[in-house]
């Protein structure tokens, strides 16, 4: 947290300039520099000119990119679905908005849009949580089946690292319903469909670099016209055999991943590099939508979808319980938590 006597003049008055009268400043912080300006972040940072503020009704983003003057509002019904990252040391970012902007080539550019680079972003997560849960709801009462599943909760055996981050995410107040890591064998075959065009693509890289070993063995090639014989093979080679083990890579993220629904919401942990917790409140739900699978399998998403087209595949962005076993009966316990916001 930063205080806000700590900010520049400018950033001050903006702060002030941007509340409403009777909204109380909750939480100010900035950027770590030193993290904000690195390239993943996809724009030249400014720092400087970045401050966001949780206040008693909303959250403000004030600068950053390329806009220094720019000024987002995220009232409690846009801060229903919250993605945290967190690194070692407790700093990383809590993604309030992600927008994927076609770049008019056929491809595209992820815009999100947060609290980037800050300290203590699990504390910044929470704050935001309660802002978020102060969302008026439309009346509703669990089905008598939820109450069964409370009372008595269908908890998969999980790894300890798991277990415990799923431990340290429970509010004072939140009991678990439901948790349960994705199926392995579910993730490998989503991975299958890239070696339909990969194993041709690496067959053909093979035959070009026994042909070009043939060619340098018995003709004598120097400088550039030895590294496009070689490289160029080389490299088509390489690229075949990293798309072929990304399904074996896919099987092994699933083993870092749990999926759960609690008393107050609905989670998604990841624990493969950075920690990433994905959140869904009752009013950030309403959308749930389920795929079934084969033998009671199947992925339920939270999440409106985004399938980025090339010629070469389809890419599908999907967010949610993805691979999981019985689920009906999960989609079951999310339809009795979920909640539609009051009109």
């Amino acid at each position: 947290m930063t205080d806000i006597a700590d900010l520049s003049t400018l950033l001050q008055n903006r702060l002030r300039a941007a509340l409403t009268p009777g909204e109380r400043l909750v939480w100010v912080g900035q950027p770590i520099a030193a993290h904000y300006m690195k390239l993943a972040y996809g724009y030249p940072a400014l720092p400087g000119s970045t401050v966001y503020a949780i206040t008693s009704a909303r959250v403000l983003l004030l600068g950053g990119g390329d806009q220094p003057d720019s000024v987002r509002s995220y009232a409690p019904a846009q801060l229903q679905q919250l993605e945290r990252s967190e690194h070692e040391g407790g700093w990383g970012d809590l993604i309030l908005e992600t927008d994927y902007v076609s770049d008019g080539d056929g491809g595209y550019t992820t815009e999100r849009h947060g609290l980037l680079a800050v300290a203590d972003v699990r504390r910044a997560h929470g704050l935001v949580a309660a802002l978020a849960a102060t969302l008026p709801l439309a009346p509703g009462t669990p089905h008598p089946s939820f109450f069964s599943a409370l009372a008595a909760p269908v908890i998969s055996a999980l790894p300890a690292r798991l277990r415990q981050a799923l431990r340290d995410e429970l509010g004072p107040d939140e009991r678990l319903v439901w948790a349960a890591q994705p199926i392995p064998a579910s993730y490998l075959k989503k991975g299958y469909r890239k070696w339909f065009f990969y194993i041709p693509w690496t067959l053909f890289a093979l035959i070009i670099g026994v042909l070009s070993a043939m060619a340098v063995w018995n003709v004598p090639v120097r400088g550039w016209d030895l590294l496009l014989v070689v490289g160029v093979p080389s490299l088509l080679l390489w690229i075949g055999i990293y798309h072929l083990v990304q399904p074996l890579r896919m099987r092994r993220d699933a083993l870092g991943v749990v999926h759960a629904i609690t008393t107050a919401r609905a989670l998604t942990i990841a624990m493969n590099g950075a920690l990433v917790v994905r959140t869904y409140a009752p009013a950030g739900l309403v959308h749930a939508l389920c795929a079934d699978g084969a033998h009671d399998s199947g992925d339920l998403l939270l999440e409106a979808g985004f399938d980025d087209t090339t010629p070469i595949e389809t890419q599908l962005h999907r967010h949610g319980f993805m691979g999981i076993d019985e689920v009906r009966h999960v989609e079951r316990l999310i339809g009795h938590l979920k909640q539609t916001p009051a009109m």
